[in-house]
């Protein structure tokens, strides 16, 4: 009897050491649980922080970025509009006080001069304004446009300015209208141009095309024999205020014409690019649609 109630008791100690080693399994498993969903949760939150340090380092970084292109541009600016005033005003003055002392050829030069520079912070203020609405989402109202009557035009425009630039127009009579506004079209040549003038020999000719690419594009370009632009620059030239390391110190500008010519060009749904030439210089194409139907936007 002793030894039955003996088992008995022996039994319900093992069983209940067996119950509580599965109760104490039982909670280190959700013990271990608990720490590896602490140890997730841990490295999830830590790669969050890592991330949003990292964007906020991208963001510093960007802001230093923007910064110094403020700082850039507004020296730029200052550089250029000062020296344009300072030939303008120095021109009018020589003019205006000794216009009784200086001969006639001499006086015509010093207008010349103060023509030009006019002209130059025009359009200088002209790409600003344009780059400044293009970036703000201002929409171009494109209509057909006959670019050979554009390029004609601004082609003997600008060779009565300059009557010692040889201008080569090769432009069908018979082209379709492109899909564009014609006063922009007309800047992105004039910019073009105004680059040719800066790097281009001044004696050599430079060529004004235009003809259908494929069955949906007007391709028009400005062909010189300058230095050209090395090929890892080619993409880098049309990025604000960006100046080629081969750009003689001399050389005035902005870094802002090709900005504003890729800008003006998508606007009106076309592209840009520049290629080099056999036997040295530099072709820059650009492309317009095709006005379908002679329909506008």
């Amino acid at each position: 009897m002793i030894q039955d109630q003996t088992r008995r008791k022996e039994a319900y100690i093992v069983m209940d050491a067996g119950g509580r080693i599965e109760e104490a399994n039982a909670e280190a498993a959700r013990l271990r649980r608990a720490r590896d969903d602490l140890e997730q949760r841990v490295r999830e939150r830590t790669a969050a922080l890592e991330a949003s340090n990292q964007q906020k380092d991208r963001l510093v970084e960007e802001l230093r970025r923007a910064n110094e292109a403020k700082d850039e541009f507004l020296g730029l600016l200052s550089h250029e509009l000062r020296t344009s005033m300072t030939l303008i005003y120095g021109g009018v003055q020589a003019v205006r006080r000794m216009g009784d002392r200086i001969g006639t050829q001499e006086a015509a030069s010093l207008m010349e001069n103060v023509e030009q520079e006019t002209d130059a912070m025009y359009r200088m203020i002209e790409d600003l304004l344009n780059l400044a609405r293009l970036e703000l989402g201002e929409q171009l109202t494109t209509e057909p446009v006959l670019v050979q009557h554009v390029i004609r035009r601004f082609a003997r425009s600008f060779g009565e300015s300059r009557p010692k630039q040889e201008i080569v127009v090769d432009v069908p009579d018979d082209l379709e209208p492109a899909l564009a506004e014609a006063t922009y079209v007309e800047q992105v040549l004039r910019n073009l141009m105004s680059n040719v003038e800066k790097y281009a020999p001044p004696e050599s000719p430079v060529e004004l095309r235009a003809a259908r690419n494929g069955g949906t594009e007007i391709l028009i370009s400005v062909l010189d024999r300058g230095p050209g632009i090395p090929e890892e620059e080619r993409d880098a030239v049309f990025e604000r205020f960006y100046r080629s390391r081969q750009t003689p110190k001399r050389v005035r500008g902005m870094g802002m014409g090709l900005t504003v010519c890729k800008r003006l060009v998508e606007a009106q749904r076309g592209r840009i690019w520049l290629a080099p030439r056999d036997q040295g210089g530099l072709e820059v194409s650009f492309t317009l649609p095709v006005a379908l139907n002679g329909l506008g936007n």
